[in-house]
């Protein structure tokens, strides 16, 4: 995996979806005889989740975590300290009219 590290999930499903297309049949039994026993685990964990309300739970746990995103790097930090000013006076959203540009004219 270490040599692999920029390939994304994409085109690791491209890849395994080629190599499931040209296993022979009888490969392809002998593979879904030898994984049936994990997919049934993993169809079960997914039965019980829903069985107890997880996804309600995950609901409550998710509005109890803190939502502010705090930075890493302390260039950011030091960013968002000194800058804030320059931030909401270029910010468009701010409804500050900038002077009306000149027009410049072309003498031909």
């Amino acid at each position: 995996m270490n040599e692999n590290k920029d390939i994304s999930l994409a085109k690791t499903a491209k890849i395994a979806g080629n190599e499931w297309y040209h296993l022979a049949p009888y490969q392809r039994a002998e593979y879904k005889r030898k994984y049936d026993f994990e997919w049934e685990t993993h169809v079960g964990k997914i039965k019980q989740y829903r069985d107890n309300d997880g996804f309600t739970k995950w609901k409550e746990i998710k509005e109890a975590l803190p939502k502010k995103i705090f930075p890493k790097s302390q260039f950011s930090i030091y960013m968002r300290q000194n800058y804030e000013k320059q931030k909401t006076v270029s910010d468009p959203l701010n409804n500050t009219k900038s002077p009306p540009a000149k027009k410049i004219m072309r003498v031909t």
